[in-house]
């Protein structure tokens, strides 16, 4: 579950980015959206609610925008990079 008042205001905040780069602006907006989510270990996710939460908001951002990405390989041997829906 998203903490406390980042979700709310997530969404409204992410017009103008691209889907490629949804995934990480919803992260950074959750994780700096001044909320009540404490930063104590929660002892059954081992890690804080805010950071549970954050990650959940992104697996589920990444999953509706998936569709949409540009896929970017980069070749290292070749130094080139390129664009393509599918790997070869």
């Amino acid at each position: 579950m998203p903490s406390a008042g980042a979700h709310a205001s997530s969404p409204r905040d992410w017009w103008g980015f691209s889907v490629d780069e949804a995934e990480f602006q919803a992260g950074m907006l959750h994780h700096h959206y001044p909320c009540l989510a404490g930063m104590v270990k929660d002892p059954d996710f081992n890690d804080t609610l805010m950071h549970v939460s954050g990650h959940i908001l992104k697996e589920q951002v990444a999953e509706q925008v998936k569709p949409y990405r540009r896929e970017v390989y980069i070749v290292p041997a070749v130094g080139t990079i390129r664009q393509e829906t599918e790997p070869d």
